[in-house]
């Protein structure tokens, strides 16, 4: 099926080498050799909703691995991964939804409790529909040493996700 840019153009399948995926997470974040689709006529570029979806698939499972306390922006993510606002997350937590709020906005650190209960809610039985569990392995190495992690200081570094996109690019290289 041949999609049609906002230009008139024709989209095609391409490698995107690099892209910039921070707009659909909301924190720092490159894809790297993504499937992507390419107007030839303005050289646009656009992913579909398949890889966007793995895409943050895998950027939920490398924030939970994390060996430290979240920072504010990736707390923020994974509440928004689970379809919760800032009440419901607290409610669910038993605190303040102000204590959410001040988290998010880096006006007070996340406590090694919470952060292990915000990461462990990714696991838990009561996910909204169309979020799936992660694996008991992931939840072992996501959860076994993150209350004794220390933050570290903040880095601009982004996330990078690449060889986890590898199946999706020859899926699309095939269709």
């Amino acid at each position: 099926m041949t999609q049609t840019c906002e230009c008139g153009g024709t989209y095609h399948r391409v490698k995107l080498a690099q892209y910039d995926f921070s707009g659909f997470a909301g924190l720092p974040v490159e894809l790297r050799d993504a499937p992507g689709l390419r107007c030839d006529t303005c050289d646009g570029v656009m992913l579909e909703g398949e890889v966007i979806s793995t895409a943050l698939l895998f950027l939920t499972q490398q924030i939970l691995r994390l060996p430290r306390v979240l920072f504010p922006k990736e707390a923020t993510f994974l509440r928004k991964r689970l379809q919760l606002s800032q009440k419901a997350l607290a409610e669910r937590m038993h605190i303040q939804r102000e204590t959410v709020a001040a988290w998010e906005c880096g006006q007070k650190p996340l406590s090694p409790q919470h952060d292990y209960i915000l990461r462990g809610l990714h696991f838990g039985a009561h996910l909204p529909a169309g979020v799936e569990p992660f694996p008991r392995e992931l939840l072992e190495q996501a959860l076994g040493r993150v209350h004794t992690a220390e933050q570290p200081l903040p880095t601009s570094e982004p996330f990078i996700i690449a060889a986890e996109l590898k199946q999706l690019r020859n899926m699309a290289i095939h269709a």
